[in-house]
């Protein structure tokens, strides 16, 4: 029987990135002139030794206020208008070694989470949403995905747009209606604008947006990576049989066009045998990626032992999962290890913090009875999800945080930052699955089959956003099918090898592998793309 093998090989290339123009410094302006700020009838003073503050005010027209507490030579005085105050902060004063005029500024408390499961000990002795951030150090390898400083300077994705493809999004969970958006939001089980669950089955995709985009800092329930993003909820008819022609039509729904209306889709599906040939997917995902719409898939469940057969443990015989220039999210567990079922392989783009046999993760239920119901008092909610498809919206959560300060953003620009900014974990493993280990590119760029680049960092990827404006235009070349007309040898370690060139100076960013095989027994039979220095 022919079947089809695919094989993806991602190489990020720092020479790809098109560095953003500094601006120059500029004088600061007068406080009655900048935008945003209330210029206040009042000056500043710190007077120069043995000046008296009773009289230097009532010389010059001045009333005293207060002293600093921080220092007795400064002291905001009081004039009778703002345009008096500007004047006298703009004069040279002898007597005084600084003036300015006091302002009322813009200021805000930074973005934090008020809500009740996000810390540990709500109810007693719950983990809390270690994932976002892990105060406690649970596991004992500070594993999160570094989201807390990025809050801290006010990045929480709003302005973007995630849709979760899936079962189901609740419209109206108390912690996802916030953020749901009506208009944009589509149902192809009933062909309504309804994605809310209806089967006593669905609810996935209510786990899956919570951990993406439920509302923060509203006091109640949990938080999301993009906590003030916009949520899109798509819903696919998984338990009644989902036609090929549906999932194309979600992968291309509000995405064509230079600005689409979804930036960020998130899959937190894949196919339940391996080498399923969808090409009709492929080619929307193509076509979709080509514009702006990044998309970020689960890389799978299926590591052999962790309770099945392990038929896609290699996330490579994924047909979807192996277009360049998307997000393929493998898991890492609080020990500092990958989670015993996460998927691996070549294709893998980042991983990040999701559950293990002893720990789940926190996020929006189904509301009622048809939930999970794990936490006490909090019906609402759970503490059960996980797998690859807690991780994966967890990365789609943070690729709107970056979307928010880099508009540009997409998903080869995003692949190129994630590779640059993703945090070495487990840099001892030596397991076959991450056939070498860590090793290091030509590009200068530490990979890892089980982990891609690393654990996804959003304070050090949101930085690297704004630093940088994009990638260089994208250029392909194709060798063209190779027939080799070869019998495969039996218990030959050395195999077949074929050599192909590429005749371009441009470095690689991605390879794919289209090999067309027959064999009575697939399993048998395995496959290696090598680079001209090794790296395979």
């Amino acid at each position: 029987m022919a079947l089809r093998f695919v094989a993806t090989v991602s190489a990020a290339v720092l020479a790809g990135f098109a560095l953003a123009q500094s601006s120059t410094a500029t004088r600061p302006t007068s406080f009655a002139f900048q935008k945003g700020v209330q210029a206040l009838p009042q000056v500043v003073v710190r007077l120069k030794p043995g000046i008296s503050p009773q009289l230097f005010a009532v010389s010059r027209g001045l009333s005293l206020i207060r002293p600093f507490a921080s220092r007795g030579d400064t002291w905001v005085m009081a004039a009778r208008s703002v345009a008096d105050a500007a004047a006298y902060a703009a004069t040279p004063e002898p007597d005084a070694e600084s003036v300015y005029q006091d302002a009322i500024l813009p200021i805000r408390l930074r973005w934090a989470p008020n809500d009740p499961l996000y810390s540990p000990g709500t109810p007693a002795n719950a983990a809390g949403q270690w994932h976002l951030r892990n105060v406690n150090n649970l596991g004992g390898f500070n594993i999160d995905a570094r989201l807390w400083p990025a809050w801290q300077r006010d990045i929480t994705g709003q302005g973007v747009r995630i849709a979760i493809c899936d079962d189901s999004v609740e419209k109206n969970h108390p912690d996802l209606a916030p953020n749901f958006d009506a208009v944009n939001s589509y149902d192809w089980a009933d062909g309504d604008a309804d994605p809310s669950p209806v089967l006593n089955a669905e609810g996935h995709g209510v786990n899956v947006a919570g951990v993406a985009a439920a509302r923060g800092n509203n006091g109640i329930g949990v938080t999301g990576a993009a906590p003030l993003s916009t949520l899109v909820g798509l819903r696919l008819p998984f338990y009644s049989g989902t036609a090929s022609s549906a999932f194309e039509d979600a992968i291309r729904y509000r995405s064509t066009g230079s600005n689409p209306i979804i930036q960020v889709k998130n899959h937190s599906y894949g196919f339940s045998i391996p080498y399923v040939d969808d090409p009709t997917e492929v080619a929307a995902l193509v076509d979709i990626i080509a514009a702006v719409t990044i998309h970020v898939w689960a890389a799978g469940n299926d590591r052999r032992g962790s309770g099945n057969l392990g038929q896609n443990e290699d996330a490579n015989k994924v047909a979807t999962q192996t277009v360049p220039g998307q997000i393929v999210v493998a898991a890492i567990a609080d020990n500092d290890r990958f989670a015993y079922y996460s998927s691996y392989g070549a294709n893998i783009t980042v991983t990040a913090p999701s559950s293990s046999s002893s720990r789940g993760i926190t996020t929006t239920d189904r509301t009622g009875s048809q939930g999970d119901n794990g936490l006490a008092g909090y019906l609402d909610y759970t503490n059960l999800f996980g797998g690859t498809s807690s991780a994966a919206p967890l990365v789609t959560g943070v690729l709107a945080l970056a979307k928010q300060v880099q508009p540009a953003l997409n998903g080869r620009f995003a692949k190129h930052l994630l590779a640059i900014s993703s945090d070495v974990v487990d840099s001892d493993d030596d397991t076959p699955a991450s056939d070498g280990g860590w090793r290091t590119n030509s590009a200068g760029i530490a990979f890892n089959q089980n982990y891609g680049f690393g654990m996804i960092n959003a304070d050090r990827l949101t930085a690297a956003a704004t630093r940088y404006s994009g990638v260089t235009a994208l250029t392909t070349t194709d060798t063209g099918t190779i027939s080799l007309n070869a019998s495969i040898p039996d218990n030959n370690p050395t195999g077949l090898v074929r050599t192909f060139t590429v005749n371009t100076a441009t470095p690689i960013e991605e390879a794919v592998v289209t090999l067309n095989i027959s064999h009575s027994q697939r399993g048998n039979v395995e496959a290696y793309l090598t680079s001209p220095r090794g790296y395979r």
